[in-house]
C-alpha cells in the first residue's frame, strides 16, 4: 500500500496551519495490512495536528484489506485520529481476507463494521431503480 495525497500530487498550495480547516484526500493502493494501517493512522494524526479538519480516504485501488487494515480504517471512521474521515471507493471483495480469517462468532460484528465503512450503497447496490433508491 502507498499513501498518495492528491493535494501533494498536484502541488496545491497549503494554507498556514491555523487556516487549514480543510479536507485532505488520500488515495490508497495495494494491500492494506498492519504496517500500512499504522502509517495511514499516523499520517492522519499528523494532519490533525497541522490543523486539517477532515480526510477522504479512497480505497478504490486497494487490492485487499487485512484485519489490521480494517481496524485502522475503523479508527479513522470513528474519528479517533482527530479528523472527520470519509471512506470512499471501497468494495466488499476487498474485505474477504478479514471475513475468511475471522472466527464464525465474530462475523456479524465484522460485517456491521464493514457495512458502516462502505455505507448503504454497498449493502443495497448503487444502481438507480434499485429499492434503496426508492425505485
Amino acid at each position: 500500500m502507498s499513501l498518495l495525497g492528491l493535494n501533494d500530487l498536484f502541488a496545491m498550495t497549503r494554507p498556514a496551519p491555523a487556516a487549514h480547516a480543510g479536507t485532505k484526500h488520500i488515495v490508497l493502493t495495494g494491500l492494506l495490512g498492519r504496517p500500512e494501517a499504522r502509517e495511514l493512522v499516523g499520517h492522519c494524526r499528523r494532519l490533525a495536528e497541522q490543523g486539517w479538519a477532515g480526510v477522504v480516504v479512497d480505497l478504490e485501488a486497494v487490492s485487499s484489506c487485512a484485519p489490521a487494515g480494517l481496524a485502522g480504517l475503523r479508527e479513522l471512521h470513528e474519528g479517533r485520529s482527530g479528523l472527520t474521515a470519509r471512506i470512499v471507493g471501497g468494495r466488499w471483495s476487498q474485505f474477504l481476507p478479514v471475513l475468511q480469517a475471522a472466527p464464525h462468532r465474530q462475523l456479524p460484528e465484522l460485517r456491521r463494521a464493514i457495512r458502516d465503512l462502505l455505507g448503504a450503497q454497498s449493502v443495497f447496490g448503487t444502481t438507480p431503480g434499485h429499492p434503496a433508491w426508492g425505485g
